[in-house]
């Protein structure tokens, strides 16, 4: 039972987390409107938060999630839409950070790693689900 606590309050903190991230956003968003400067950069980070919050929503709903099968498909829909508005949107930003001619590095970089993300956590998971058993 140990576990299940653990991963509660780790849930807890993200959760908390999660909600200190929505209230900068806003508070964000009310400065950048209230100065009446946009640009493209920063519809692109505006965007892309609202696609990691949707995505953080669609996640932390799969673990609040009772035995509903609608319910299960409705918050990976959630989940689904923030990650592929925020996919195309990681790189246009990468490269807005790179320098006159090194866009490609960055990029090669971002995805690299990205992809060793992705391995760890997978790895993670995987000894997890061994340990369990």
């Amino acid at each position: 039972m140990a576990v299940v606590g653990d991963f509660n309050a780790a849930r807890k903190e993200e959760y908390e987390e999660f909600a200190q991230n929505c209230e900068s956003f806003w508070a964000e968003l009310d400065r950048t409107e209230a100065g009446g400067e946009y640009s493209f950069s920063e519809l692109e980070e505006g965007s892309a938060e609202i696609a990691k919050l949707a995505a953080s929503v669609g996640m932390l709903a799969l673990g609040w999630i009772p035995d509903s099968f609608a319910l299960m498909v409705s918050s990976l829909f959630v989940y689904s839409s923030g990650q592929h508005v925020y996919m195309p949107l990681a790189n246009s930003i990468g490269m807005g950070f790179a320098q006159k001619g090194r866009e490609g590095s960055v990029l090669g970089k971002l995805s690299s790693i990205s992809t060793i993300a992705l391995l760890v956590g997978t790895a993670i998971l995987f000894r997890m689900n061994f340990q369990a058993d």
